[in-house]
């Protein structure tokens, strides 16, 4: 255990020594403007939250921001990747009191190939990743993630199949504050079609959610047991150009969730919404869609949901080294805390990005985020209907040594409200990182 405990600080001073001799390395002329804030995600709901995690610990590897890559035998191009990551963590177990803190060690090797034959492009990827906890070994972990994407052109049509696989162990997903492993597939498949100013994409999302964890989650009643899920939907898009970079459109939605347990219920749901996307003003890109959506729970008992949703995401460039995003969010998502089935979110997040020179860039971010619980549950005693809110800041500065070489540092904030408060948790993280992408 000792010895374990070395090799992890060994580590970390590690990770400090490489990135400072790193910063005192001459770069030459970096690419322009590169933000870690990636936003939008037609599978996943955890990016509501991207400002600000884009700008405290990164996006991992983007894998799709990459370079020129190696090319092989002029047929595939291979584009590797690397993140060292060192982190303070006031409170590595986000508890409301006694908190634990620690340092730690990470570590991502990763590349992604691409390969085009005619007008079918195939892509392949994998990134592996390593946490190490100086004090607390217990919670060390290796993550694998790996994605596989076919894009066929022909004519005015587009055929796309993407499949992305994570075997991962963390907070993400869940409303509690345990890593908890599991792992996760998505397959999508689209359609796409042009016809002069109207453009359809019909697309389907499978998605298996399976918790490795025998961690009970209530009662006697693990995650493994209660959680493991498969995710049906079907999807429907319309869009229509008013303008040349700019389209109205519409969407439907039709999606089918099935439990292996019995702690929550299954259900379906139809969803329709209608927006706007593209240049909607001048250095001002906008994707905004609103709705209603409708989702049936097959336990008698448990409260459907039927209500307005919403996504929004805005982003206007003020010259050329300042950059503003606003993201909002209503939406209804799946819950993993005791047997209530989801819970409703609401979310605005404000972002900020100052290009100093072609080197240097700050980024700034706030989030705020209201979970609420249609079901009363019982704590310590207590019963209500749980509601948290959760606020988020943070700040960061980027440094790119070269065209495919960056350090960064950053701050993170973290508050939790919680009705309960069991719940209640306060959080602070400062990292530094060397990103390499080719």
């Amino acid at each position: 255990m000792e010895s374990m405990k070395i090799k992890n600080r060994l580590s970390f001073i590690l990770t400090i020594s490489i990135f400072f001799i790193f910063l005192l390395l001459p770069g030459h002329s970096s690419a322009a403007f590169l933000s870690d804030m990636t936003l939008g995600d037609s599978v996943s709901i955890n990016n509501r939250l991207a400002l600000v995690e884009g700008v405290a610990l990164g996006d991992g590897f983007s894998l799709v921001d990459l370079g020129e890559g190696f090319k092989i035998w002029d047929l595939v191009t291979l584009h590797p990747m690397f993140r060292i990551q060192g982190q303070y963590d006031s409170n590595i177990y986000l508890e409301p009191r006694d908190e634990k803190d620690d340092w730690l060690t990470s570590l991502d090797l990763g590349a992604e190939a691409e390969m085009k034959t005619g007008d079918v492009l195939f892509k392949g990827g994998y990134v592996f990743n390593m946490n190490l906890f100086a004090d607390h070994d217990e919670e060390n972990n290796f993550n694998h993630t790996a994605i596989g994407k076919v894009d066929w052109k022909l004519n005015d049509y587009e055929v796309i199949v993407q499949d992305m696989y994570k075997r991962f162990s963390n907070r993400a997903g869940t409303e509690d504050t345990t890593r908890v492993s599991r792992q996760k597939n998505i397959l999508s498949a689209d359609l796409l079609y042009e016809f002069n100013r109207l453009s359809f994409d019909s697309g389907y999302d499978f998605i298996i959610e399976d918790y490795l964890s025998d961690e009970f989650i209530s009662g006697a009643t693990s995650y493994s047991d209660a959680e493991d899920r498969m995710e049906h939907v079907f999807r429907e898009e319309m869009s229509y150009k008013i303008l040349p970079k700019t389209s109205v459109l519409g969407e439907a939605d039709f999606g089918i969730i099935d439990y292996d347990g019995s702690l929550n219920s299954d259900s379906y749901f139809i969803q329709a919404l209608g927006g706007l996307k593209g240049e909607v003003l001048k250095e001002t890109v906008a994707s905004i869609k609103a709705g209603f959506r409708f989702q049936d729970y097959d336990r008698s008992g448990d409260e459907d949901y039927a209500s307005f949703v919403s996504r929004s995401n805005v982003t206007k460039k003020f010259g050329v080294k300042n950059t503003v995003t606003l993201t909002t969010e209503r939406s209804v998502n799946e819950s993993t805390y005791s047997d209530v089935n989801y819970y409703i979110l609401h979310h605005v997040g404000l972002g900020y990005i100052h290009q100093f020179n072609d080197k240097i860039s700050s980024h700034w971010a706030l989030a705020y985020q209201h979970n609420r619980y249609p079901k009363q549950t019982t704590e310590e005693g207590y019963t209500a209907h749980r509601y948290d809110n959760i606020y988020r800041g943070a700040v960061g500065l980027r440094y790119d040594l070269r065209d495919w070489l960056s350090a960064a540092t950053a701050y993170q904030y973290t508050e939790r409200e919680s009705r309960f408060g069991e719940f209640d948790y306060q959080d602070h993280l400062l990292s530094w990182s060397l990103t390499g992408q080719f």
